[in-house]
């Protein structure tokens, strides 16, 4: 059964991606017959594998914060297998509940603060995505292209979610009097979380010059200025977060293709794809990885399928 739900997310990932191909068709081969510039990926690379080591810095921090024994590369370590699950299981948010899952196993006497981490840092994360986007279009407002200026206050807009979604999480009353509440966990290092969130501003930060990179590696010409970049790709980023294999691959390339549709340029959903190729890299980084502590995920797996 679990092996074939396993070939029923492929074959929907891979449908997904057919789709993605056959409505870009014309773009990619264009793309192709132009040959893509190789070192446009490997900075795009740099970039993105040095946000994802950012981000686990942040989530690092935050465990300590919390008073937990915590390495630095336990939390790359468990990132990595957590971006390959992205890939497999429906949901960008499932790898940090695979994350979660494996330090409550490895601090099982510390589960409520192992979660805390996750969560915290998934807000902080998502908070620091919008930021970057709002900050950014905010300042270069005159230098936007009058046709994407309308996402200006949809940007703001869902900064304020998700910084009250953070907040939430430290509401006092959302917790029993037996156990303690976010604040109190933190204790006089809560003022880290601040510290998070602009950290996840520069993590996605280097996500958004990691696609640019790839945009011009792929187009060299005509593509939009990274002003653009740092007000649309946050948000096509957040779209991987839909509840589909393989990090929604196809929805959000037809996001990455509307929204840069407002500029004219037809590449959005190409871009889109050459990123994927990044973040497949990343993927291919977690499953050796994965790998090399499969038996630690056996036995995480087997537990878990027969707890209640």
């Amino acid at each position: 059964m679990k092996f074939g739900g396993f070939l029923l997310r492929v074959a929907i990932g891979l449908g997904l991606l057919g789709l993605a191909i056959q409505m870009n068709r014309e773009e990619i081969r264009g793309v192709l017959t132009r040959r893509p510039d190789p070192f446009g990926f490997l900075v795009g690379l740099a970039y993105y594998l040095s946000g994802l080591m950012f981000a686990y810095l942040r989530w690092y921090m935050l465990v300590r914060a919390l008073g937990m024994a915590f390495r630095y590369r336990d939390a790359v370590r468990l990132g990595l297998i957590g971006a390959l699950f992205n890939f497999v299981i429906p949901g960008a948010v499932v790898g940090n509940a695979v994350r979660a899952a494996f330090l409550c196993k490895e601090k099982p006497e510390q589960k409520p603060r192992a979660i805390m981490s996750v969560l915290v840092d998934f807000l902080a994360g998502l908070s620091g995505l919008f930021l970057i986007a709002a900050l950014v279009s905010t300042l270069g407002y005159t230098q936007l292209d009058p046709r994407v200026r309308r996402l200006v206050p949809l940007a703001w807009g869902m900064v304020a979610c998700a910084l009250l979604a953070l907040l939430t999480v430290f509401r006092p009353r959302r917790f029993r009097k037996k156990s303690a509440s976010p604040s109190q966990s933190f204790g006089s290092r809560v003022g880290i979380v601040p510290v998070a969130v602009l950290m996840g501003l520069g993590t996605h930060a280097m996500n958004v010059m990691a696609f640019h990179s790839v945009s011009q590696a792929l187009f060299r010409s005509g593509v939009p200025g990274l002003a653009e970049h740092f007000l649309i790709v946050p948000i096509v980023l957040f779209t991987t977060a839909v509840p589909l294999p393989f990090g929604a691959l196809g929805v959000s390339e037809q996001a990455s293709a509307g929204l840069f549709g407002l500029l004219g340029y037809p590449g959005g959903a190409v871009a889109m794809l050459g990123f994927r190729i990044l973040q497949f890299a990343g993927a291919g980084i977690g499953a050796g990885v994965y790998m090399l502590n499969a038996r630690e995920v056996r036995r995480l797996s087997g537990e878990s399928s027969s707890s209640p």
